[in-house]
């Protein structure tokens, strides 16, 4: 983020809401811009209203110059109170991810303005449609607004001033209907094989390009500027070419028709789609040569006739064709003019709907397969889709490079889907109450996980950044697998991975979302499956609102362990870091000479020998107050100095807090946890099946391998005041006993690492905050001499185990074998905890 000093001053300026309505316009009240405390969200609230209509489509623009330019990125947006279908209302909300967005230089110049328009479904009149692309690629939506009739008189082009060729789309609405697909039997310059003449009828309005998609309508959608005549002083209002089928559709889903009418979110229509609302697609061979024809049974739409095969000049006059300028196409570079190659849209005469370059210019894709060697049906039909399957998708009205005869309305030509030709472009369709809505967007994914570990993501898991149209539930479906693991990808979008045995490298999976109406294009997973490091971090940075928390190894400490500032603040605050400990034997409990075990650690302190056979990662410091607010979105602690707070440890949560009352209260029966818990979230945007420690683990993690009472290799001198504890955690002795709410890391709980860490590099594991373990308290397990491995607790209780002493508590309460417990709803000021990670 550069000048993040900007981010304390921030002004946010509201500008007009607009809306495209010929009633009661809708009206907006109330709006309120601010910056979230310790983040980079900007909250924008307002009040909407409007008498006429049930939902409106709402967009925003950002100026950071005061209006002068609108070019902020703004596409990290959600909220009730931005897309398509926005409800009026009281209250709507705009969340913008200013730093997902943005890393330009802030000021105090911040504009915004949100536009309001009418629902963009089409209405009873408006014979054109059109979609404003200004806002680019990174748009959260495209505006779609309606007119009554063209600008200008149709003819010559100039009647459509240049932003309808580039910054906007535009469709004429076509009248259902019947006429004769394919050619007479005495044209001039035709292909008997496939232009048999038969009746067809359409039974629908349909929306279609007034022009073929320019090179600059095609950039403002995909972001790419793929075509061959590239001149910068023209490019913008030729029309794109090189872009196949399968960049128009999607190679996956939008490879569907007719069977589905579904299209690849990456796709130019899946962009297009998702950001309109709008069923927008090629159209059908049958839909493209009505509209071309446009009432007329002539070779050419013009009523004209084509009168030579190689040049004639009734073709010269509605189209670019190779003998008015196509030819120096040929001879010349792609840096050409538009005196050769492709002409500018509409610069030649359109047809009697007023549409432009339906012969000649660039071949248009069409959405059928190309019926080949049989020719077309000799019957009426109505609304043909074309073949069920084939090899070849159908191309119309021929382009730049050809002859005449190749210029016909009723000429057929196709290649294969995934070509990208110097002469292939296209015009959009949109067919008016078209039952097949737009597709769900998909978007990808990325997980990490150790070697030999199964990765486990609760549901919504890979949907959890999907969008559904009108919000309909979504569900997943597995489209490929992976190819170095297996895979249970569930419904819901929960799924589980396990890599095969001893790999590490990259592996993917790809799925579909559908909405039970469409499916989306394919979203791949990627999961890195990393040899397991000595330390495990977890990146909490982009906080609460993240989608997911990115997961890394490192092999070693970033400095010597010891002092503690060779880990970075970071790791205090916005990253979590484990280390890995490794499988063993020790004994638990405490000897009966050990100085401070009072009289009832007969009975809960007996020693047992206690073998775990897993590694597992367990936290090098316990969580902080600013960990906590990353995951939770919450600052629950009673030492709340602003100053110091963040590398506290988090105190004042519950064992419910962290797991949760419902099924993160089944341990050890089950090992699930709530979804809105502290662990519920952390699993659910890390994949990764974080925990409590148990009891046991607990201990043998806090004695790295030391017999004693301490873990620094020393025992206590006194039960009360100790210099032995002193040296390893913040008890009442030194800085405990000063305990306000306000007061500095003095007093009350230590920043986390304050003291000596043990052999394992483990920190705070005496004093500072009592720590919460899994295990239900039961005496008996801690009377029991028996050996035990794994152990996980009783079956059942009322209090959970606690573990490590805190700030409040003298020195015999300090030691590592000192065990206790609370009620697992209760929060206290001197009850933390640190993370686990079992290693499979």
């Amino acid at each position: 983020m550069q000048n993040k000093k900007g981010w304390l001053s921030l002004c946010f300026v509201f500008g007009l809401l607009l809306a495209l309505s010929v009633q009661a316009a809708p009206f907006v009240s109330n709006v309120v811009g601010a910056q979230r405390a310790g983040t980079k969200l900007v909250d924008i609230t307002y009040d909407l209203t409007d008498a006429d209509h049930a939902t409106l489509s709402v967009t925003i623009k950002i100026s950071h110059d005061a209006g002068a330019t609108w070019n902020v990125p703004c596409t990290s947006l959600s909220g009730d109170g931005i897309g398509p279908e926005v409800t009026p209302g009281k209250g709507k909300s705009i969340v913008w991810d200013a730093g997902a967005d943005w890393n330009g230089q802030w000021s105090n110049q911040m504009k915004v303005q949100i536009t309001a328009t009418a629902s963009t479904a089409p209405p009873a009149s408006g014979m054109y449609m059109v979609v404003d692309l200004s806002m680019g690629p990174k748009a959260a939506s495209f505006p779609v607004s309606y007119l009554d009739e063209a600008p200008g008189v149709g003819w010559p082009a100039s009647g459509w001033p240049d932003e309808y060729k580039t910054t906007k789309l535009v469709l004429r609405r076509i009248p259902a209907g019947t006429f004769m697909m394919g050619s007479p039997a005495d044209e001039f310059g035709r292909d008997d094989a496939h232009e048999t003449q038969h009746e067809v009828t359409l039974t629908k309005d349909f929306y279609v390009g007034v022009f073929e998609v320019t090179q600059k309508q095609w950039e403002l959608v995909v972001g790419t500027w793929p075509s061959w005549f590239n001149n910068t002083a023209y490019r913008d209002f030729r029309p794109v070419e090189q872009v196949s089928y399968d960049d128009i559709r999607g190679s996956q889903a939008g490879a569907g028709w007719p069977a589905s009418n579904a299209v690849d979110a990456g796709s130019f229509l899946g962009r297009l789609r998702a950001k309109t609302g709008l069923g927008f697609d090629l159209p059908t061979e049958a839909q493209w040569e009505y509209a071309c024809r446009a009432g007329t049974t002539t070779a050419l739409n013009s009523g004209k006739n084509v009168t030579y095969e190689q040049e004639c000049p009734n073709v010269a006059e509605v189209g670019r064709y190779f003998f008015n300028g196509g030819l120096q196409g040929l001879e010349g570079s792609q840096d050409i003019g538009i005196s050769g190659g492709t002409a500018k849209v509409g610069n030649y005469r359109p047809n009697q709907w007023g549409l432009y370059d339906m012969h000649g210019n660039v071949y248009e894709w069409c959405l059928d397969w190309l019926t080949v060697g049989g020719g077309d049906p000799s019957g009426a039909v109505t609304d043909p889709a074309g073949g069920a399957d084939g090899i070849l998708r159908t191309f119309r009205g021929c382009c730049w490079g050809c002859y005449a005869l190749y210029c016909r309305s009723a000429y057929r030509s196709g290649t294969q889907p995934s070509r990208q030709a110097v002469n292939a472009g296209f015009r959009l369709a949109f067919t008016i109450d078209d039952t097949a809505p737009a597709a769900p967007t998909a978007h990808d994914d990325a997980y990490a996980t150790p070697v030999d570990t199964t990765l486990t993501v609760a549901a919504p898991g890979v949907l959890l950044n999907d969008i559904a149209p009108a919000d309909n539930a979504l569900t997943a479906t597995l489209a490929t697998a992976p190819a170095h693991g297996t895979l249970t990808l569930n419904p819901d979008g929960s799924f589980a991975y396990t890599p095969n045995q001893g790999f590490s490298g990259v592996d993917t999976f790809t799925y579909k979302a559908s909405d039970g109406q469409a499916d989306s294009g394919c979203a791949t997973v990627t999961i890195t499956v990393n040899t397991a490091g000595e330390y495990l971090v977890v990146d909490l940075s982009q906080g609460p609102e993240a989608t997911s928390y990115p997961v890394s190894y490192l092999d070693e400490a970033p400095g010597g362990g010891w002092p503690v500032s060779s880990w970075l603040h970071e790791y205090k605050t916005t990253k979590l870091v484990l280390r890995k400990i490794p499988a063993g034997v020790f004994m638990m409990g405490s000897p009966e000479e050990e100085l401070g075990r009072e009289p009832d650690g007969m009975k809960s302190e007996t020693q047992h020998q206690v073998t775990l056979t897993k590694d597992f990662y367990v936290g090098v410091f316990e969580v902080t107050q600013r960990q906590w607010a990353l995951v939770m979105g919450t600052w629950p602690s009673w030492f709340s100095n602003a100053a110091c707070r963040d590398t506290r440890p988090v105190e004042n949560v519950s064992y419910d807090d962290i797991r949760g009352n419902n099924a993160g209260s089944g341990w050890p029966i089950r090992k699930t946890v709530d979804a809105d818990s502290f662990l519920g979230r952390l699993r659910a945007k890390t994949g990764l099946g974080f925990e409590l420690p148990t009891e046991a683990q607990w201990e043998y993690a806090c004695r790295a391998g030391t017999a004693t009472a301490l873990n620094s290799e020393k025992n206590l001198t006194s039960e009360n005041q100790c210099p032995n504890v002193a040296e390893v955690g913040r008890y009442w002795y030194n800085g405990g006993k000063d305990q306000g709410a306000g007061i500095d890391a003095s007093g009350g709980t230590a920043m986390v690492g304050s003291y000596w860490p043990n052999l394992w590099g483990l920190y705070d594991m005496h004093g500072n905050v009592l720590e919460w373990c899994l295990d239900w308290w039961d005496e008996a397990s801690g009377n029991s001499s028996q050996p035990m491995t794994n152990p996980t607790g009783a079956p059942d209780g009322t209090q959970r185990i606690i573990r490590g002493g805190g700030w409040g508590y003298d020195a015999q309460y300090c030691r590592s074998a000192y065990r206790w417990y609370s009620h697992p709803s209760e929060p206290r000021n001197i009850l933390g905890f640190r993370l686990t990670k079992m290693i499979q």
